[in-house]
């Protein structure tokens, strides 16, 4: 659950224009930006953030149908030509896909990056991408930032006012800014804002975690994003209340759901839901929801963190979405392990599936557990995981995840791209399930389409993690996945050193209706998304543990990077 926050800083921001064509196959649209960071030596350098790009957002103009806006994860490079890549080591802003017409502009969120010479660097990453709209078309991103060495950390608000093509500097909403972050750190901040235009409010929630419990606080403007009340403590329930996500329904009533879990790190968690009518002046008591089974902690590589087969962790749990055409309609999708129809179990042998839940009443009662994945794709061995879920104002319901049900293809589309062909419950496909709310029933609509190319998870790296006998990394072994290695990145066990390397591709991904049109913004590594090398090194963090702050190169092998794409889908 650990991730951190954010602050304002000043930013260098650039911008590349890039033609989209809208089809139902994935289109690029992550392109290079030139700017500032901190490089895995704690250093400020200029650079580009031209490598990977995961975790997703995206949202609709309520004023303007065809305007997009999205947010990623933007990975760091310095210099600007043939670099290090910083990928591994934890170094990356949030940065944004401005879509008007076919034009997708990719530019970083201001006022979190450094300045080359002006010393120590506040923030060395922001994080958690999320966006909303308001009535007038401006777009707010809630932004946690951080810094490594110190545990300083900040929740702040960055708006994109409407028409215009560049962010607002940062509001900030609360900080840590003592050296105190462990123990008091933000995580999973989300932002909604009154698409009603009823009120010019803007909400904000994020939990803290301490030590021994996560409680969910909550902010709000009456200004436009100008400025932000105190933060006050809005959950209810003991445990660590996390996965926090807000929204409005059609009669401006403001929903908060949240995950609760038992303790630190439990697999098994329950949705609360709390509403305030008076536009976040009060929140009812918490109405507890539908309860989800995560993967149980097994013996094995990457123990409890990871999907069998593959090294990246698995991410959240659940995701909440509040429909736009009728009052009290809510929906959850969620992971649920199981061996067939999403009933939970505890046996190591499952896999993930899609669960779907709605609530006609404001979250005070839930549907009985459906899947939203096909038959044939429940208790098969194969992983449906991070579901995501989206309303428009007509209706329509769509639930979009991540797909493992097709193998790995044999064919190579490009020299060693596959790292395991053939392969099953390994490379991954976007999966899509509709529904139809009339009302006063919610039920699916056709059965679930799949959309490709198939990409590879473990991909850029030249193969997967050896065992070795030698306390280091082995300098024959070559990997940029994001966030790759968690010190140390070898343990022992009889004098051969096993890897523990977790990757990253993201805790959830972006999903938005409007007009029966679904728009997906998520990863890919297939290669025809990437076509330049902008770094000749990769870094690796060494085994010594805290090393945050010195970093070993090695060659790159591959530029088969996580980039972001776009998939747009019409409901049947």
């Amino acid at each position: 659950m650990r991730k951190a926050l954010f602050a304002p800083l000043l930013a260098v921001i650039a911008c590349l224009a890039l033609v989209v064509t809208p089809t139902l196959a994935q289109t690029l649209v992550s392109s290079p930006v030139i700017g500032n960071g901190t490089d895995g030596n704690e250093q400020c350098a200029a650079g580009i953030y031209a490598t990977n790009r995961s975790e997703s957002i995206i949202a609709v103009d309520p004023t303007h149908s065809n305007h997009l806006l999205g947010l990623s994860k933007f990975f760091f490079s310095s210099p600007i030509s043939g670099g290090t890549d910083w990928s591994t080591v934890y170094r990356f802003n949030l940065g944004s896909y401005n879509f008007s017409g076919n034009l997708a502009q990719n530019q970083l969120l201001p006022g979190y990056t450094c300045v080359p010479g002006s010393g120590s660097t506040q923030w060395d990453a922001t994080t958690d991408p999320n966006v909303a709209f308001d009535a007038q078309g401006n777009a707010y991103s809630a932004v946690l930032a951080f810094n490594m060495n110190n545990l300083q950390n900040e929740i702040a608000v960055n708006k994109l006012p409407a028409g215009a093509s560049q962010w607002s500097l940062p509001v900030v909403v609360d900080q840590f800014t003592s050296n105190s972050g462990l123990g008091q750190e933000y995580d999973k901040e989300w932002i909604a804002a009154d698409w009603t235009g009823k009120t010019d409010n803007v909400y904000v929630a994020f939990t803290i975690f301490s030590l021994s419990s996560g409680q969910v606080y909550f902010a709000r403007s009456t200004d436009g994003g100008q400025t932000f009340s105190q933060p006050r403590v809005v959950s209810n329930l003991s445990g660590f209340n996390t996965y926090v996500y807000l929204d409005v329904d059609p009669g401006g009533n403001l929903y908060l759901e949240y995950t609760n879990f038992a303790h630190l790190f439990s697999n098994s968690g329950r949705a609360v839901v709390q509403v305030s009518t008076d536009g976040g002046q009060t929140f009812s008591s918490s109405r507890v929801g539908p309860s989800f089974t995560g993967e149980p902690f097994v013996a094995r590589t990457n123990d409890g963190w990871t999907l069998p087969n593959t090294t990246f962790r698995d991410g959240i749990i659940d995701y909440f979405a509040v429909s736009h055409a009728y009052t009290g309609h809510l929906y959850i999708a969620a992971e649920q392990w199981d061996k067939g129809g999403c009933t939970p179990t505890t046996d190591a042998s499952g896999d993930y599936d899609i669960a779907f839940y709605s609530s006609l009443d404001g979250g005070q009662t839930w549907s009985p557990t459906s899947c939203a994945n096909d038959p044939s794709t429940q208790g098969d061995a194969t992983d449906q995981f991070q579901p995501t879920v989206a309303a428009d104002t007509q209706g329509h319901v769509a639930v979009a995840w991540y797909d493992r049900r097709a193998a790995c293809p044999d064919k190579q589309p490009a020299k060693g791209y596959y790292t395991s062909p053939g392969a099953s419950n390994y490379c991954i496909q976007t999966g899509l399930q509709w529904y139809s709310d009339s009302g006063s029933t919610v039920s699916p609509s056709g059965t679930n389409q799949l959309f490709g190319p198939i990409w590879d998870p473990q991909e850029p790296a030249n193969e997967a993690a050896p065992i070795s006998t030698v306390n280091a990394w082995p300098a024959d072994y070559v990997s940029d996945l994001p966030h790759s290695v968690f010190e140390p990145c070898y343990n022992t066990s009889s004098g051969t050193f096993i890897p523990i390397c977790v990757t990253f591709i993201g805790d959830y991904f972006g999903l938005a209706v409007s007009g029966g049109t679904a728009d997906i913004l998520n990863v890919s590594t297939y290669p025809t998304f990437n076509t330049s090398q902008p770094v000749s090194q990769w870094a690796q963090p060494p085994t010594a543990s805290g090393a945050y702050t010195a970093a070993a190169t090695y060659p790159a092998a591959n530029n088969y990077y996580q980039q972001q794409v776009l998939i747009i889908a019409k409901a049947p």
